[in-house]
């Protein structure tokens, strides 16, 4: 009976799973559709190869050589990858971080369980919800002396295609396979975060808005009048190394201010600007005093004493007025002469050197 009970036992438990083994990724529609699977965010028509050929010819982004060399650098391969036999590098891209997420994704659950037609998702429209940094999957193959290689290489990468942006040493992993790249690009956000100590505190303690409504909503406090339409984000790309919420630069105004908040790796500064307009019927200009501080009223306190220092000084006051006024007379006058000579270019092309008749 106790035989019969311990064979019973073990029928009812699980079979051992067998180690992962990735899938043989030969195309780059396999590459897509393997990342797909573990991420659902990634863009299909962000996938991209490269061979020995763009090797050669260097027909790649500059991201794209970024990869390349990271590959280069941390992998574990016992040669530079441009002599790897069978050469192959594989990349897409997925969003990381956009300004709303969770308002984009609540749409993205709302529409599911209604009736009405589905969102559309696709890159483009992702990429217009203001995605301001990528989650890039690169998966490296090939071989050297009769050894076959495979790595995964997933980094934080910056929207645009700059060349100024800093090597993501801090949000980077490697792998065998893409589970373990990931994990080890997770370990690699946790210690940043962990490491940015100064800037979150800042956060918390200054009380330092993070989204637009709340840059709007702090600055209307000071100026009322502060238009809601003016209210921008801007995300630093040389900063993509770190967290999320560092390296970005809020503003909005007024008729009468200008507010920007500068946001570094652990580095906050307010920008104030006060604009006087001076009524003049041949050269109407707006003047500017601008205050900076480690707080929004340390900003407003500088640029205020600019301002009375000036407005109460009549002779300082009219020397930047008619500074001013030079100034952009002589832009103006500039761009009348750019003008001027584009035209006078076109008409060279039109009708050649000898544009002007004789007047003999």
């Amino acid at each position: 009976m106790k035989n019969m009970d311990a064979f019973l036992n073990d029928r009812n438990q699980p079979k051992p799973q067998p180690p992962f083994q990735e899938p043989d990724l030969k195309s780059l529609d396999d590459f897509i559709t393997y990342c797909s699977i573990f991420d659902p965010t990634i863009s299909t028509q962000s996938g991209r190869f490269i061979d020995r050929a763009n090797l050669l010819f260097c027909d790649r982004l500059y991201r794209d050589e970024l990869i390349i060399n990271l590959f280069n650098k941390f992998s574990d391969i016992r040669c530079a990858i441009e002599v790897l036999e069978n050469f192959i590098l594989f990349i897409c891209d997925a969003p990381l971080y956009s300004e709303n997420p969770k308002e984009y994704s609540l749409e993205i659950i709302e529409d599911r369980f209604s009736k009405k037609p589905k969102l559309n998702t696709s890159w483009k429209n992702l990429k217009n919800s203001q995605v301001h940094s990528l989650k890039t999957y690169a998966y490296l193959r090939g071989s050297f002396d009769n050894e076959t290689f495979q790595s995964w290489l997933i980094l934080k990468t910056p929207t645009k295609n700059t060349k100024y942006a800093k090597s993501p040493k801090n949000m980077m992993g490697y792998g065998n396979t893409l589970p373990e790249a990931d994990l080890e690009f997770h370990k690699a956000r946790i210690k940043t975060f962990t490491n940015s100590q100064i800037i979150i505190d800042s956060f918390i303690e200054q009380k330092i808005p993070l989204t637009k409504q709340r840059m709007f909503d702090t600055c209307k406090k000071i100026d009322p009048m502060v238009n809601p339409n003016t209210v921008t984000f801007a995300y630093h790309e040389n900063g993509f190394s770190y967290i999320e919420l560092s390296y970005f630069e809020l503003s909005c105004q007024s008729n009468t201010h200008k507010f920007t908040l500068n946001v570094g790796r652990q580095k906050i500064t307010w920008e104030v600007v006060k604009i006087l307009a001076i009524e003049d019927e041949e050269h109407p200009v707006n003047i500017n005093f601008l205050g900076k501080g480690k707080t929004l009223q340390e900003a407003i306190n500088m640029c205020e004493f600019q301002y009375q220092k000036c407005i109460n000084n009549n002779k300082k006051i009219a020397e930047k007025i008619a500074l001013k006024q030079q100034e952009e007379i002589q832009q103006s006058l500039m761009i009348d002469n750019l003008e001027g000579e584009e035209f006078f270019n076109e008409l060279i092309a039109e009708y050649g050197e000898d544009i002007f008749p004789d007047r003999d």
